[in-house]
């Protein structure tokens, strides 16, 4: 069996330059559904096509009482930057204090209309896909759902992935969770009362919460349906449709809302969630889509009628003149829904904050040295670490745990010209099998801040919150694309990968130490079949008393991967921490030669 190893590389290279495309073709795909108009590749317009033709398929399947023929069509306009989103966004959105969006859904008398961008920092533009199309879907029924359970769903298919003529539904994206950790829940009878002039969804911080709350319910009380083969969710929802309030009609269904409430917040702090797999009955035949180049005069043409069905007449008219009197009609009536840009990695465009309160090249300062202080005080440091390893089937239940004691050393080389790189070591101190996949490299990642590092990455300030009671900047990054200055790659017996990734980053305000990070992938590596590699390492402060040094250090680390249709989870958990620095007497045994077998 090929093992896998999870490594970190450090690459030393000179700077270097990127070039933009720059374009002005457009293409339009059309399926028998959607019509796509993009200004991307052709590849990218059929891809896009052919993930809206299966979400149509799995939804269908899923609701087969939700008939979507025939219908009015749905016009798909996919562009790749943000400038060109932000042109075309509903006027209050674009205000800094909106909460910004990723996509929009707008209805039309004769036409559909889903507006997406396509510069998502994860690389895959197919969450917005399923979850724009999963709106539209349930707008098709005769149901009504309270917005809360519309977004749930929404935010629930989302996380959809697809395989050959294969689903996996309610998969974990785990930064669906980070706006709700360390923060308080909006209380249920609040969250099912929620409409869109609320602040809950219309404001930054509060949406954020909204959505993942909407999220983390609807995926409990699915995944609790699935499991105990109830049908609580469709009570609820006939219930609301005979117009019983939401509030009312989940008292009914789903008993004490405190209870309710209690439940879903022990939800969230689970390490693990499940999911499960179905078929797609449906075969789709993609060589049957019609493909066109279109002009720009074309492409405007469309972009005005976006603007009038979504309310901006003015600017539509200014855009083209002439555009139909038919969507201007329908335009006072048009209905819209947003996806918003969360606060998560794998699948929004990291947000760029204009509040000048936030001092980000003073944080970015600090954190370097911070990092220096690190590379060239620390020799190396001993722990006993923990780890558990759990494995998951695709229908997301547990195949197998297993837990395991280690001697652990992390030791630090640095060369006179600054280069520097670590080498981790473990004995084992309790017996147990070797899993097929190890990783390695936790102790390095506070070092993207290193000088040497960290002109590889591009940062944003988001926010100043709050983190395990201490006040702390969110930071989001992305590493460059250049492949010669990978800081993270994977090994499969002789074959190394670089892995290009990107994540978030909490510093604390006062003295700059790295008291979190969450690292994502930037895109799946379809190569070695690895979907995800989602990383998150908490630090606190550890003491050299003899010197009186203090310095943070890796306490916990979470490693969740999906490689080649299985799911991993790696925990360690380091205590008993022994720091020997540069230039002291203390000296540490020597690491035995033959390591430890893989992890």
């Amino acid at each position: 069996m090929l093992k896998p190893h999870f490594l970190l590389m450090f690459l030393l290279v000179g700077s270097f330059a990127t070039a933009r495309e720059h374009t002005t073709n457009w293409i339009e795909v059309r399926t028998s559904r959607f019509t796509i108009v993009t200004n991307s590749s052709e590849k990218q317009g059929r891809s896009i096509a052919l993930q809206f033709e299966r979400m149509r398929a799995v939804l269908r399947q899923a609701y087969p009482e939700i008939q979507d023929e025939p219908l009015s069509p749905v016009f798909v306009l996919a562009v790749k930057s943000k400038d060109e989103f932000r042109a075309l966004e509903p006027a209050e959105y674009v205000s800094k204090e909106a909460l910004p969006l990723h996509g929009m859904f707008v209805r039309a008398s004769d036409k559909n209309y889903i507006l997406m961008r396509l510069d998502s920092n994860s690389g895959n533009p197919y969450p917005v896909v399923y979850h724009e199309y999963t709106h539209l879907f349930l707008r098709e029924a005769d149901e009504r759902l309270p917005l809360w359970l519309n977004e749930g769903f929404a935010e629930f298919y989302q996380n959809t992935q697809m395989y050959s003529r294969g689903v996996l539904l309610g998969q974990l994206n785990q930064q669906d969770l980070a706006p709700l950790r360390g923060e308080t829940l909006i209380p249920l009878p609040a969250l099912f009362a929620v409409d869109e002039k609320s602040p809950y969804y219309l404001e930054e911080k509060q949406g954020a919460i909204f959505h993942a709350e909407c999220w983390a319910l609807a995926h409990y009380l699915l995944l609790k349906d699935y499991a105990e083969e109830t049908s609580k969710v469709p009570q609820y929802i006939g219930l609301v449709n005979q117009n019983v309030d939401p509030v009312t009609a989940a008292t009914r269904v789903l008993g004490d809302l405190r209870k309710l409430q209690n439940n879903l917040e022990l939800y969230i702090e689970r390490h693990s969630f499940d999911y499960f797999g179905s078929k797609i009955s449906s075969t789709i035949d993609a060589s049957g889509f019609e493909v066109r180049q279109i002009t720009p005069e074309q492409a405007k043409e469309m972009k005005a009628e976006y603007l009038a069905a979504s309310g901006r007449l003015e600017e539509a008219r200014a855009l083209w003149p002439s555009v139909g009197q038919s969507v201007l009609a329908a335009a006072d009536t048009s209905a819209f829904m947003p996806l918003v840009e969360q606060a998560k990695p794998d699948r929004k465009p990291l947000a760029e904050i204009q509040d000048a309160s936030c001092p980000l090249s003073q944080i970015l300062q600090g954190a370097s040295e911070r990092a220096t202080e690190m590379v060239d005080d620390l020799q190396r440091f001993t722990a006993l670490e923990e780890i558990e390893h759990s494995e998951f089937k695709k229908n997301g239940k547990q195949r197998q745990s297993a837990n395991r004691l280690f001697n652990y050393v992390a030791e630090i080389e640095q060369a006179s010209g600054g280069t520097f790189w670590i080498e981790e070591y473990r004995s084992a101190k309790t017996p147990g099998i070797s899993p097929p996949l190890s990783d390695t490299g936790t102790a390095a990642f506070a070092l993207i801040f290193h000088p040497h590092k960290i002109g590889n990455f591009e940062f944003r300030c988001e926010a100043q919150t709050v983190l395990q009671g201490t006040r702390a900047w969110q930071l989001s990054f992305e590493e460059s694309p250049d492949p010669r200055k990978s800081f993270h790659q994977i090994r499969i017996d002789n074959s190394i990968y670089q892995l290009r990734f990107k994540g978030r980053a909490w510093i604390t305000a006062d003295s700059h130490q790295v008291l979190r990070l969450q690292t994502d992938l930037v895109a799946p590596v379809p190569e070695i079949r690895l979907q995800s590699e989602h990383l998150d390492i908490s630090y606190a402060p550890v003491e050299f008393n003899k010197l009186k040094f203090r310095i943070w250090l890796p306490s916990t680390a979470s490693v969740q991967i999906n490689y080649r249709g299985r799911s991993y989870q790696r925990v360690h958990k380091f205590s008993q921490f022994q720091l020997f620095l540069v230039d002291t007497q203390q000296t540490v045994k020597e690491p035995t030669p033959q390591q430890s077998p893989p992890l």
